[in-house]
């Protein structure tokens, strides 16, 4: 069964579903560094996805993490292959551990000398 979640869950309601699904499949067009993948990643759910934002930095060579073209039949391959050999992702602790506050504070700099104040 596929589910699309829409933007009316609450964070409790997504890290279960996170943690009952068998995979994340995630095909954004553009992205800088996308929540529900660190999110995905945090309950150990698999992943197939396109190489978008910062994800190949992220995952690396992770096992239960495809990083496969933007094509639909791609894509499918790797779902079904995916969910042919179910496994969690082993993330590591450095993942598990990241904090939106902390990844703000890194980039806070940039944006701050990128605006000019009169």
């Amino acid at each position: 069964h596929f589910i699309e979640v829409g933007h009316d869950w609450s964070p409790g309601n997504i890290a279960l579903l996170m943690n009952a699904a068998d995979c994340l499949i995630f095909a954004s067009r553009y992205e800088g560094s996308p929540c529900v993948v660190q999110e995905a990643l945090a309950c150990t759910c698999p992943l197939v996805t396109v190489d978008v934002g910062d994800i190949r930095d992220l995952t690396g060579t992770l096992p239960g993490v495809d990083i496969v073209e933007r094509d639909a039949d791609a894509l499918a391959a790797a779902v079904v292959s995916r969910l042919s050999n179910a496994m969690r992702v082993n993330v590591p602790d450095s993942i598990r551990e990241a904090r939106f506050e902390v990844l703000a504070q890194r980039i806070m700099p940039l944006f701050k000398s990128l605006v000019r104040r009169p």
